[in-house]
């Protein structure tokens, strides 16, 4: 038995051995993969990003402008700009990743699906730009009604707070200036933008949420059941109306167990006694 210990002692060890060393390999790359995902919200980052795309580069765009490198908000530097590309929306409950064709019933799990399967395609490097690091200025809370102001919010609001917020929007906004861009058109550019991105910066507007815009389709439907819902009116008034102050009715006496009386036939003809008196004074 002791040989056959002293035999078995350095199987063990190679065993051991062995083992060591693929943990030392495998628990580094997983460190390495958990690393490279950002800690960005990619909710947040959403709602600025829609903000961006509704108030910012429309001006741009329309302008023929394009925006500095020094820019943080510029659409490339987006950590998420390339993965947005690829998302597909076929209806509100169907998301499709474009690069693998897989199908999924909301954003969010789509969003999941990118972090887990094709995280190399988020924009990496010292240019990459995580949007929802903007969003204290640009109120990505209150525009996705994620916070509402109370009271005390606004009773307490502090200005000076909110001028540091306006402070680096105004910064940011220089920033993204065009190059070449000088003169009366680069002030009224800023001008532009800086009503568009930071004139809700103030205790008495910072708490407000946009208004909802309502959708063709919302209005429509709105419409429609606005019109059945007169046009059910009117019948019924009318219905009431002949049958309560007029001689004839709409409705079917066979159906309804009402009798409908004609001008022409006597109420006497329905009581055969009352008949029978008539007949005898009408012979005297």
């Amino acid at each position: 038995m002791k040989w056959i210990g002293n035999q078995t002692l350095p199987i063990y060890a190679s065993q051991i051995t062995l083992c060591l060393l693929i943990l030392l390999v495998i628990i580094p790359q997983t460190s390495r993969g958990e690393a490279q995902i950002p800690d960005c919200s990619r909710a947040q980052s959403r709602v600025a990003r829609g903000l961006l795309q509704k108030d910012l580069y429309p001006v741009f765009k329309a302008g023929g402008w394009e925006f500095p490198q020094s820019c943080p908000l510029k659409p490339s530097r987006d950590m998420y700009s390339h993965q947005e590309e690829r998302k597909w929306c076929d209806n509100i409950n169907k998301w499709y990743c474009n690069y693998c064709g897989k199908a999924f019933t909301s954003e969010n799990t789509l969003d999941a699906h990118f972090a887990n399967r094709h995280s190399r395609t988020i924009v990496s490097g010292e240019d990459a730009v995580c949007l929802a690091d903007h969003c204290d200025y640009l109120r990505c809370d209150i525009i996705s009604g994620a916070k509402t102001g109370s009271y005390w919010d606004k009773t307490l609001c502090k200005q000076t707070a909110l001028d540091r917020l306006k402070q680096r929007c105004e910064t940011v906004i220089k920033s993204c200036l065009p190059e070449g861009l000088t003169g009366m058109h680069k002030h009224e550019l800023r001008d532009k933008l800086k009503k568009a991105l930071c004139s809700s910066l103030t205790c008495e507007l910072f708490w407000e949420a946009p208004s909802k815009e309502s959708t063709p389709h919302g209005t429509a439907a709105y419409a429609i059941v606005t019109c059945i819902l007169i046009v059910g009116l009117l019948l019924y008034y009318l219905v009431a109306y002949t049958h309560f102050y007029t001689d004839s009715s709409l409705l079917n006496s066979e159906d309804t167990g009402v009798f409908n009386t004609k001008e022409s036939e006597p109420h006497f003809t329905r009581d055969p006694y009352g008949n029978e008196i008539r007949n005898r004074y009408q012979q005297r």
